[in-house]
């Protein structure tokens, strides 16, 4: 099942990108039948695509934990691990992450 929010950029990039989903294929890597199969609801195993419509697409956020500018796929990543052990630093993130206000609603993995 798509991610509503990767469907929303992906048409509002196409929207102003001057050859439509084509030239937003391009941009992410992908062929246009693939973004389009994605867009409708029938391309399967779509974590990657996913992952570059949030990088290229919403870019970067400044965590609020420790001020880091970071892509939105590896804030996804991050948010969604499984808790670490070892290392207090490692666990404070993981912990600020649970909590944060733009915590990634659904997983992606790599």
């Amino acid at each position: 099942m798509p991610l509503p929010e990767a469907i929303e950029l992906v048409k509002a990039a196409a929207k102003v990108h001057p050859r439509k989903l084509a030239g937003v294929a391009d941009a992410l890597g992908y062929s246009r039948p693939a973004l389009s199969r994605y867009v409708n609801g029938s391309y399967g195993g779509a974590e990657k695509l996913e992952a570059a419509i949030f990088d290229r697409y919403q870019g970067v956020r400044a965590c609020p934990h420790n001020g880091e500018h970071v892509p939105v796929s590896h804030c996804r990543l991050r948010a969604h691990a499984p808790e670490p052990f070892g290392g207090a630093a490692r666990h404070a993130q993981w912990q600020a992450c649970q909590r944060c206000p733009y915590k990634p609603t659904q997983e992606i993995k790599p």
